[in-house]
């Protein structure tokens, strides 16, 4: 996400004052394309790996005595599986141009392929299932996994008091969680209302 925004910086400073005259070359150029895979996959595996995450992390809190361990090799196996599936969902618009046309990543500056503008462009059926299911299913296992780690660490927390450890690296991980949680809920809630035919202003 770093390289994405450095891009779109630079290419903000270059092209300021006369974006106009470079908008269309600019939405049609292959950096704009590369730029917005990278933001997708990024934002994808993000979303991928805090949800798989707070799901372990539920488990072995929730469920202390049941025998679920992941070892280093497993962890790793979970972590490729993850960034090939955010690799593959960024890669699908390139199998079909009848069905995601030309422009799926250009169609605005910033190449990210939300579609809010112009919700229903062709492709708009995936842009939905990425940005509304998918993020949508990994925000509500990330809630309902941090509603348990919270309520069995109340539970518990009085009977077993080295639990304060453990406690703290829990907080950090609700706390990257509830950020994550906080950045999805507007860009979800705008994808539906553009969806609904809701007024969406430009500024």
């Amino acid at each position: 996400m770093g390289i994405y925004l450095l891009i779109i910086g630079t290419h903000d400073v270059f092209f300021r004052d006369q974006y106009n005259r470079f908008s269309l070359k600019w939405m049609d150029s292959w950096i704009c394309q590369a730029t917005g895979i990278l933001a997708l996959v990024s934002s994808e595996v993000s979303v991928l790996i805090l949800t798989c995450m707070t799901f372990e992390c539920c488990l072995k809190i929730s469920f202390p005595y049941f025998p679920f361990a992941l070892t280093r090799k497993s962890r790793f196996v979970i972590l490729f599986m993850l960034w090939m599936t955010g690799v593959i969902t960024a890669a699908i618009p390139f199998s079909s141009r009848p069905i995601f046309g030309e422009a799926f990543y250009g169609s605005n500056g910033v190449c990210f392929p939300l579609h809010i503008h112009e919700p229903f462009q062709l492709g708009w059926q995936y842009s939905a299932f990425v940005f509304i299911g998918v993020n949508m299913m990994g925000l509500v296992t990330m809630m309902v996994c941090n509603s348990g780690i919270c309520f069995s660490l109340h539970r518990t927390k009085s009977a077993v008091p080295k639990l304060s450890s453990q406690d703290t690296i829990t907080k950090r991980l609700f706390g990257i969680t509830l950020v994550n949680t906080l950045c999805w809920i507007p860009v979800i809630a705008i994808k539906i209302i553009a969806l609904a035919d809701g007024h969406c202003p430009g500024k």
